[in-house]
């Protein structure tokens, strides 16, 4: 931008356009070295004096394109932060909210009136429908094999034939306990472990 642009002079027109869009970048191009301070004072980019030198040309293009990596990066960091997702899940149970790492959730199953969740050898009755638990895990690697079983596949110890062509899961520290799979997710849950 220049200093001279006839009606206004270009560090007003400069501040009008830092206060509208605080991250344009200006570079001040001009024959007047007076103006200066006034430019860095709205925090120009850089001030550039007629005739150019291709050297500091160079170098304001070299600021410019380091100051939006930086810009870039921090907002690719926070995006990144952004898109972490919650290592915890609450459960509302007897009137508390319980929170619960995902890790430590083995499986989770349909009671009368709500979800039963066996987490490390606790078991805590929850409000939240099967549905729920099951749109909020399903990018933490947990894999609904019956309408009754949502598991955490971190802790399938075995797959295994049961009665009349049906197929059941083994959970580790959970053993004793037949979950079985429904028949349409059996190949699914089979192509999760590669069989």
């Amino acid at each position: 931008m220049d200093i001279n642009l006839g009606d206004m002079d270009g560090t007003t027109l400069a501040a009008m356009a830092k206060k509208a869009q605080p991250q344009v970048e200006i570079v001040f191009a001009t024959a007047y070295n007076s103006y200066a301070e006034k430019a860095f004072d709205i925090d120009a980019l850089n001030y550039i004096l007629k005739p150019f030198d291709p050297k500091r040309i160079e170098q304001t293009i070299q600021r410019f394109l380091k100051k939006r990596g930086q810009e870039s990066s921090g907002k690719a960091l926070a995006r990144e932060d952004e898109k972490k997702p919650i290592s915890k899940v609450s459960i509302n149970s007897d009137k508390k909210m319980i929170l619960l790492d995902i890790s430590d959730i083995v499986y989770i199953e349909t009671g009368k009136r709500a979800c039963i969740v066996h987490a490390k050898g606790k078991s805590f009755t929850a409000s939240c429908s099967m549905n729920s638990f099951e749109e909020r895990l399903k990018d933490s690697g947990f894999f609904r094999i019956h309408k009754s079983y949502l598991i955490n596949l971190e802790y399938v110890i075995e797959i295994y034939p049961w009665f009349n062509n049906t197929t059941c899961v083994k959970m580790q520290g959970y053993e004793k306990e037949i979950l079985t799979v429904g028949r349409n997710q059996i190949k699914e849950l089979k192509q999760l472990f590669s069989m």
